[in-house]
């Protein structure tokens, strides 16, 4: 598994160094979405009669964004916060940290280069530190903490603003090694600054 991260790891930086080829900018953002999400648990495990209990929640992510853009490629780190909203029976707080690749699917033409509006595909990397409490149906809780490998893909489109503003429309699959948490999909809006 070591020997597997460490490769993943070493391919985005590989990648992401070509952003560092071409004439690039350093950017700083911000980014603010929604997920869907849940655990599936064997609560037997802990002692409860339920054979597997499992939940479907939504959540509300956001994330501090610093990389670099060029007309090919975006690489950066996101740090984020993922927290549960409109529910009963699922406190989750998860921090994390993706290592991001974004290619610019239509960077050769060269009218989608001087377009204000690029579209993009790419996939991450990361970690993840999950702390929640599970209410089962007969209101006992459960608390689970978690760290675990994440990775995954995202596309969208990138809208220029100015020489100093992008803002970015994404949507987001990533899947993990945990035991408990599900694979999550969802959207997120984006203003990166660049200097």
């Amino acid at each position: 598994m070591i020997k597997k991260i460490a490769l993943s790891l070493l391919c985005v930086g590989a990648l992401a160094s070509t952003v560092q080829a071409e004439e690039d900018q350093t950017f700083i953002g911000i980014q603010l979405g929604y997920q869907d999400s849940g655990l599936t648990l064997d609560s037997a495990e802990y002692g409860h009669t339920d054979i597997t209990q499992s939940t479907d929640d939504n959540m509300m992510t956001s994330g501090i964004r610093l990389g670099a853009i060029n007309n090919e490629y975006r690489g950066m780190l996101v740090v984020g916060y993922d927290s549960s909203y409109d529910t009963d029976h699922l406190e989750y707080d998860n921090i994390y940290g993706d290592l991001v690749l974004d290619y610019f699917i239509l960077s050769s033409s060269e009218s989608m280069r001087d377009s204000m509006f690029r579209p993009y595909i790419g996939g991450f990397v990361g970690y993840q530190f999950t702390d929640s409490d599970y209410s089962l149906a007969d209101s006992t809780k459960i608390s689970i903490s978690d760290n675990s490998v994440r990775y995954g893909l995202e596309g969208g489109l990138l809208f220029e603003v100015g020489d100093s503003f992008n803002i970015d429309l994404g949507v987001k699959y990533s899947a993990n090694n945990s035991d408990f948490l599900e694979n999550t999909y969802g959207g997120y809006i984006a203003l990166d600054y660049k200097f």
